[in-house]
């Protein structure tokens, strides 16, 4: 629940009594540092409620482990040709002991929006992609369903945290707040790829990928620790190891282009 006036962001209700059903699209250099840090989010909930509620999350990855891929992803040579979202959810389920995660060899599509999801975690290098989840999350209706997403350069990225749908009365996500994800202009920079593990590395810094998957964590832990945040994304550079707030406030989400109204009230 937005309080504009505020500059805070309440939990919705149902996540103080239930599991909360996470999607993660994406289980590559980026979503492969994500699923660990929410299985230790898991445990930290269910600590806090008696082992009653935690986090069910669903991986959702076409691809496969790769011999050169592997280098940044945390995968071990063993896993090479496996498909990269069920080998995440088997190591984690191992080391818990119980089914937390669930692992899709597919991509993220508009069926899935029968799996209830409460938070939906876009982790993928692939603009497009992006843009048509938030085309069919979008419609879903009777949900606040909030998407958390990943943009990830060179040696930069930001984080965002906003609701899917349309209106400029929402906290605004990735699209509202950076609308060149819906040209695919990222996929042209991130077309090229390298079997050479020093120019991968040359050319992107090493540790992108891990800021912006504990900048999201952190977020969205805050969220469901502490019941509101005050920031709804940050943007980050590991080379200058610096960082930017993304506060809630009309006049920041108003530098982005973003102009926030008030929802029309109904009269009966």
């Amino acid at each position: 629940m937005l309080n504009i006036e505020s500059g805070l962001y309440f939990c919705p209700p149902h996540w103080l009594n239930s599991n909360l059903r996470i999607a993660l699209v994406g289980c590559g250099a980026t979503g492969s540092a994500v699923a660990p840090l929410l299985f230790k989010l898991n445990h930290i909930r269910r600590e806090l409620t008696a082992q009653e509620y935690g986090l069910k999350l669903s991986i959702f990855d076409p691809k496969k482990v790769t011999e050169t891929g592997k280098n940044r992803t945390g995968f071990f040579s063993t896993e090479v040709g496996l498909n990269k979202a069920q080998v995440m959810a088997n190591k984690l389920n191992n080391a818990y002991g119980k089914n937390f995660a669930s692992g899709f060899s597919r991509p993220f599509c508009p069926s899935d929006t029968a799996m209830d999801f409460d938070i939906v975690i876009t982790a993928t290098d692939s603009a497009r992609s992006r843009y048509d989840i938030q085309g069919f999350m979008g419609k879903v209706k009777n949900k606040t369903s909030l998407w958390l997403d990943i943009g990830v350069g060179e040696q930069f990225g930001n984080v965002v945290l906003g609701e899917f749908g349309k209106g400029k009365h929402r906290l605004p996500n990735a699209l509202d707040l950076f609308p060149d994800i819906a040209k695919g202009q990222q996929d042209d920079e991130l077309k090229r790829k390298s079997c050479d593990i020093l120019d991968a590395i040359s050319r992107q810094n090493f540790t992108v990928n891990e800021s912006g998957a504990a900048t999201a964590v952190g977020l969205i832990s805050r969220l469901m620790l502490h019941g509101s945040i005050s920031v709804n994304g940050a943007m980050y550079d590991v080379e200058q190891c610096g960082s930017s707030p993304i506060r809630i406030n009309r006049e920041v989400w108003r530098s982005f282009g973003y102009q926030y109204r008030k929802a029309k009230s109904v009269s009966c």
